[in-house]
């Protein structure tokens, strides 16, 4: 279920843009579920590195902590932005922001002057 959301487009040397954007709000039992996919990769990956000589015995704890943090940080992200382009502040250049993207404030970079653009709700 999309709705939109007004925003404000923020880069470190300029005021704040108002913008709006359509977003897809994450219910408890979703964002638990997408963290617990992402753990259940990742730790997956873990169980199969055992298996690997030498190297398991860096790669299997590093990706058990990894998976817990992945799995936090998805729970964390209580909306998934959708696909669209923003204007950058600075250089006027379209911004591609990729469906899925997580979270409040969400980070974007411009591809044209490289600029690190905040979207936060207003």
């Amino acid at each position: 279920m999309l709705q939109p959301v007004a925003i404000s487009i923020q880069d470190s040397a300029r005021a704040p843009v108002d913008a709006e954007l359509q977003v897809t709000p994450l219910s408890q039992g979703a964002r638990v579920l997408r963290a617990l996919k992402a753990l259940g990769v990742v730790w997956g990956v873990a169980v199969v590195a055992i298996f690997i000589p030498l190297v398991h015995c860096v790669l299997v704890p590093a990706l058990v902590v990894f998976g817990l943090v992945l799995a936090v940080v998805r729970f964390q992200n209580r909306v998934l932005l959708e696909a669209t382009t923003l204007a950058c502040p600075k250089c006027a250049t379209p911004v591609p922001v990729e469906a899925g993207t997580g979270g409040w404030p969400a980070k974007v970079l411009c591809p044209e002057c490289s600029s690190r653009l905040v979207l936060a709700p207003r």
